[in-house]
This record gives structure tokens, sequence and C-alpha cells, in this order.
């Protein structure tokens, strides 16, 4: 009986971790995008200035 209380509660538990984990990476990949987009925007002007 214990050791079954036990699992339930594990499984309740794991859910909201894996939830926390996808919305940890998604943060994470929106800053990774986010970056690079930041610094490359005054090139793509200075670009889009030159060449049309």
């Amino acid at each position: 009986m214990g050791r079954n209380g036990e699992t339930v509660r594990n499984y309740r538990r794991s859910p909201l971790r894996s939830k926390n984990s996808i919305e940890l990476s998604m943060i994470v990949c929106v800053i990774a995008y986010t970056i690079p987009g930041i610094s490359m925007n005054p090139i793509i002007t200075i670009a889009q200035d030159t060449f049309f």
C-alpha cells in the first residue's frame, strides 16, 4: 500500500517537472533566436540600404 502511494506521488510530481523543463527549453530557444536576431538586425538594415 505504501509503495503504491509513493508511485502515485512521484507520478503526480513528474508531469509538473517535465512541464517546467519544456517551458524552460522554450524560453532558452526564444532567447537563442532573439539574440542573433538583434545582432543581425543592423547588418540587415545596412545591407538593405546598400542594395535597395
